[in-house]
């Protein structure tokens, strides 16, 4: 196995064939937020994959805030031929010492997970093994393709003893899904009021 860094011109193509196949329509952002989010690499934003025999066996992504100490996994995706073979254990590992190493005062990293009608979160035990814990606030993803906002459960892990989390979140979703997806922020600002 080997971790590469995912850009335009190396493994993008076979990542967004991925993503496309992984993600339900309503939560799937456009290959255009994907490059967006590539020009604020400058340890902001990191797409990494990860290989096997020169094939993406997957792929995480994810935003590191310094200012508020936070960083957010948007996605970890792997393909269904590696799948029970420890692919996104290690991407997931990789990932947060990744961000450690990009913010040594980081204090949280948090991730979005769709949900079902009973608040339960496919990946929850997963991520239960990695210490996330499912964080007790209303979290709607917001509209990524004009329709309604998606019901989320929020996963949270404590690095470090968090200061003040809750606008960590908030600064977090607007620098997500405004920077990178570019949704007004009087859009996300009713979401944040109602969490």
């Amino acid at each position: 196995m080997t971790v590469i860094n995912i850009t335009e011109d190396f493994y993008f193509e076979e990542a967004m064939t991925l993503y496309g196949q992984t993600f339900p329509a309503e939560i799937r952002e456009s290959e255009e937020v994907f490059r967006r989010s590539l020009q604020l690499l400058n340890d902001r934003y990191q797409f990494i994959g990860l290989t096997i025999d020169d094939q993406l066996a997957g792929f995480i992504t994810f935003h590191v805030e310094k200012d508020y100490h936070i960083g957010f996994i948007v996605y970890l995706v792997v393909h269904p031929a590696y799948r029970g073979q420890h692919v996104a254990s290690r991407l997931l590992a990789y990932a947060e010492e990744r961000m450690t190493a990009i913010d040594c005062s980081l204090e949280t990293i948090m991730l979005e997970c769709e949900k079902d009608q009973y608040g339960v979160s496919p990946l929850e035990s997963f991520y239960k093994k990695f210490n996330y814990v499912k964080y007790p606030i209303f979290y709607m993803q917001p509209s990524l393709q004009n329709n309604d906002p998606v019901p989320m459960n929020l996963f949270i892990k404590k690095i470090k003893k968090s200061r003040q989390l809750f606008l960590a979140i908030t600064q977090m979703y607007i620098a997500k899904y405004h920077d990178a997806n570019g949704i007004p922020l009087t859009k996300l600002q009713d979401y944040i009021n109602n969490m």
